[in-house]
């Protein structure tokens, strides 16, 4: 076999199979429209509702434990204390949801309209690695459709 029959043949099959490792990935993001009770809900409660940040009882905004539809009810539309400019989440808007920039870690950059703490506090969850691209990408997607009560 001469030496480029081998590179015809082999580089594009090298490259076949590294864009198909490339393109394949962890995605646990729902196919159908997203919901807020069966997928974002559970996001929040699991990753955001401990007693030191945003569990019942706590004084940090938002409290992510306990009926979804309550806790939807304190996201959507309604101002964030820290961002006083911005909703936590804002239907249709994930860019002009506060919850988004918290949760992505870039929060800071609106540090001159932050209200109570520098450069808007710190990235969500706190003191824990930044959440899955693809679970943050839930929550946007539920964003980007409108934040539904559902």
């Amino acid at each position: 076999m001469s030496k480029s029959f081998s590179y015809l043949v082999c580089l594009p099959l090298a490259l076949a199979i590294t864009s198909t490792a490339c393109s394949s990935s962890d995605d646990d993001s729902p196919s159908g429209p997203v919901s807020f009770r069966n997928n974002v809900a559970p996001i929040l409660q699991n990753s955001c509702a401990f007693s030191s940040c945003h569990a019942a009882g706590t004084t940090n905004g938002v409290v992510f434990a306990g009926d979804p539809a309550a806790v939807r009810t304190s996201l959507v539309n309604v101002k964030a204390p820290q961002l006083p400019t911005m909703n936590f989440v804002t239907p249709g808007d994930p860019g002009q949801s506060y919850i988004m920039h918290k949760l992505d870690g870039d929060q800071k950059q609106f540090a001159a309209g932050c209200s109570s703490e520098p450069d808007c506090g710190s990235q969500m969850p706190l003191g824990q690695p930044q959440l899955p691209e693809s679970t943050r990408n839930t929550i946007r997607r539920w964003i980007s459709e409108g934040a539904a009560d559902n």
